[in-house]
C-alpha cells in the first residue's frame, strides 16, 4: 500500500462484494470505458506523477472555521484573524521546489551537453540538433528574396488583386489552349483523323514554340543582411522561375491577412520557399526529414510575427520607429538581467543559509529583486528598489552580489558583470500605500521598520504573519564576512610597483558603499544590484 496515499478502507472488507468479480467479469479498468487505451496512457502517468508529489496533504490543511484556539470567542470581540488567515505553502516546500527546479535545469544542460559531445565523436560530424540556426537560416533565406529589409518599412507590399489572379494563369491559359484545339478540331472534321492528329501536333508544338511565362519582377534591394552564406545567382533564378511557374509575378507576402485566415497567395509562396529554403540549406547542413516538414511551419510563423509588426509599424517614421525597437530591446535585456541577478542570488545564498528556509523563500520571490530602468543616455541604468524592503535585506543582497562576482573566473563573465552590476543610481519605487502593491508573506523583520509601524493591525495581518528571523544579525553576519581586511604597513613610503598600486585599488572599492564594484566606477556610488 502506498503510505502518501490515504487508505479509504482501513479494516480491509471489500466495498465492492466478491473478490473473485474481476476475474469473472473480465475486466479491471474504468467501468465504462474499459481498460485505459494506451493511446492515453500519458493522461494516467500525469496523474500518478502528482500524486507522487502529494506528502502529508492532511497533516498541513486547516479548517476555514478553526481559527481561534480557545474555542468560541466571547460575546462582542471581533473575528479578524478569519480574515487575514490564508492558506500558505511551507517554507521547506516553497524552497525545495525552487532548488529542485533550479537542480532539473543544471542536470538537463549537463545531460545535453554530453550527448552533444558523445554523438561528434560516434558520428564525427556536426549534427543539427535544435532548430535555432535551422530557423535562421529560413529567415535569411527569406529576407534576400524580400531585397534584404531592415525595417518594417522595407518590405515590398502586399500583392494587388491583379497579381493575386495571375495565381491560376495556369488554369486559365490551359483552358484557351484546349478552346482553340477544340476549334481546329472542329473545322477539320472533314479530313482523315491522321491528318485531324497531324494538325493538331502541329498547332501544339507552335504554341509551344511561341508561350512565354508570367513575367517575374524581383524585389528592389534596400540593405545587406549581413552574415550567413551568400546566395549564388544559379539559386536565385532557380528560385524566381519556381515562384513564376506557381502564379507568384512579384516577391512578396499579403500582410494583411488576418491570423486565423489563410490567404492562397501566402499559402503558394509559402510552398516553393520551404522547398527551395531546404534545398539551399542542406548545403551546408544536416537535415532530417522532420526538420525538412517544419520548414513551412517555420515560414508561417515568421510570416504572422512580421505582418503583426508591419501593420504596427509600417506606416510610422523611421526614426520613431528605431526610437521605440532600442527602447523595447533595452526593457528585454534588463529583464533578462534582473532573472539573471536573482538565480545568482539564490545560488550562493542555498549554500549559506540552508537552515534558514524563510530566508530562502524571500529570495525566490521576484518582488524582493529591484527592478532596472533606463537613464540618460551614456549612463549606467538605474536601480529602482521596493521602499518596503528593510535596510538589512538590502545590504544581504548586496553581499550576495560580491560573493558572486568574486566567484567569477571566466574574463568573459567577468565583463558581463560590469555591465550588468553597473548602477548610476537608486530610486524608490513607485506605492500606492498601504498593503497595495507589497509583497507578502516576508518574515516581518523583512520589511522596512519605518514602514511596518505606518501600517494598521489589519494591513499587517494581511500582509505577512510569518515569524521574524533575525535579519540584523544574519547581515551583520555576513557584511562581516564580506568585509575587506586593511593593509598592515603603518609607516613609510609605500612602494612604487604593482603592489602598491593594487593595495591602492583595494582600498578603493572597500565597504558597502564604496565606488568601484566589480572593476567598474559608478556615477553614484555603489553598483551592487540591490
Amino acid at each position: 500500500m502506498n503510505p502518501d496515499i490515504p487508505d479509504d478502507n482501513p479494516s480491509g472488507d471489500n466495498p465492492g462484494g466478491d473478490q473473485s468479480g474481476d476475474q469473472e467479469g473480465g475486466q479491471t479498468g474504468p467501468p465504462e470505458g474499459g481498460a485505459v487505451d494506451s493511446e492515453h496512457n500519458w493522461i494516467s502517468d500525469v496523474v500518478d506523477g502528482v500524486q507522487a508529489n502529494i506528502t502529508n496533504e492532511a497533516d498541513r490543511s486547516t479548517t476555514a472555521g478553526d481559527t481561534t484556539q480557545g474555542g468560541s470567542q466571547p460575546s462582542g470581540v471581533l473575528n479578524l484573524g478569519g480574515v487575514t488567515d490564508r492558506s500558505r505553502l511551507e517554507a521547506d516546500f516553497v524552497v525545495d521546489h525552487a532548488r529542485g527546479e533550479r537542480a532539473n535545469v543544471e542536470e538537463r544542460e549537463t545531460r545535453l551537453r554530453e550527448e552533444r559531445r558523445v554523438r561528434k565523436i560516434a558520428n564525427k560530424a556536426t549534427i543539427n540538433e535544435h532548430c535555432d540556426a535551422y530557423s535562421r537560416g529560413i529567415q535569411h533565406f527569406l529576407k534576400f528574396f524580400l531585397g534584404g529589409p531592415t525595417v518594417p518599412q522595407d518590405y515590398p507590399a502586399s500583392p494587388t488583386p491583379e497579381e493575386k489572379g495571375g495565381l491560376y494563369w495556369v488554369d486559365k491559359r490551359s483552358k484557351i489552349i484546349l478552346e482553340q484545339l477544340e476549334r481546329l478540331r472542329t473545322s477539320l472534321s472533314a479530313k482523315s483523323p491522321a491528318e485531324q492528329d497531324f494538325y493538331l501536333a502541329q498547332a501544339e508544338k507552335e504554341i509551344r514554340k511561341k508561350i512565354v511565362l508570367p513575367a517575374f519582377h524581383p524585389a528592389p534591394r534596400k540593405g545587406d543582411l549581413g552574415g550567413g552564406r551568400p546566395i549564388s545567382l544559379q539559386t536565385k533564378g532557380d528560385v524566381e522561375r519556381a515562384l513564376a511557374l506557381a502564379g507568384i509575378s512579384r516577391f512578396t507576402f499579403d500582410w494583411n491577412v488576418p491570423r486565423d485566415e489563410d490567404s492562397a497567395w501566402n499559402s503558394v509562396v509559402i510552398e516553393v520557399m520551404g522547398k527551395k529554403s531546404v534545398e539551399w540549406l542542406r548545403r551546408t547542413m544536416k537535415i532530417s526529414e522532420e526538420e525538412e516538414a517544419q520548414a513551412a511551419a517555420i515560414i508561417k510563423r515568421w510570416l504572422q510575427t512580421k505582418s503583426r509588426e508591419i501593420q504596427q509599424y509600417g506606416e510610422m517614421d523611421i526614426t520613431e520607429y528605431n526610437k521605440i525597437k532600442s527602447k523595447k530591446s533595452t526593457k528585454a535585456l534588463y529583464m533578462r538581467w534582473r532573472k539573471k541577478i536573482k538565480e545568482e542570488r539564490c545560488r550562493v545564498a542555498d549554500q549559506i543559509f540552508k537552515g534558514i528556509p524563510q530566508l530562502a523563500v524571500v529570495l525566490e520571490d521576484k518582488d524582493c529583486h529591484s527592478d532596472i530602468e533606463d537613464a540618460q543616455e551614456g549612463v549606467n541604468p538605474v536601480r529602482v528598489f521596493p521602499g518596503y524592503r528593510s535596510i538589512h535585506l538590502t545590504n544581504i543582497l548586496h553581499n550576495l552580489d560580491r560573493m558572486v562576482q568574486a566567484q567569477t573566473t571566466h574574463h568573459k563573465k567577468i565583463e558581463t558583470n560590469k555591465k550588468m552590476y553597473a548602477r548610476s543610481a537608486s530610486n524608490h519605487a513607485p506605492t500606492v500605500g498601504g498593503a497595495i502593491g507589497v509583497a507578502r508573506d516576508w518574515p516581518i523583520d523583512c520589511y522596512d521598520e519605518t514602514f511596518w509601524k505606518g501600517l494598521s493591525q489589519f494591513e499587517r495581518d494581511t500582509i505577512s504573519k510569518v515569524p521574524a528571523v533575525n535579519i540584523q544579525q544574519l547581515a551583520e553576519t555576513l557584511a562581516e564576512m564580506c568585509r575587506r581586511g586593511t593593509s598592515s604597513r603603518s609607516s613609510g613610503q609605500p612602494d612604487q610597483g604593482v603592489t602598491s598600486r593594487g593595495q591602492k585599488r583595494g582600498q578603493l572599492g572597500d565597504g558597502l558603499d564604496g565606488g568601484e564594484v566589480g572593476g567598474v566606477a559608478g556615477p553614484s556610488g555603489s553598483m551592487n544590484i540591490d
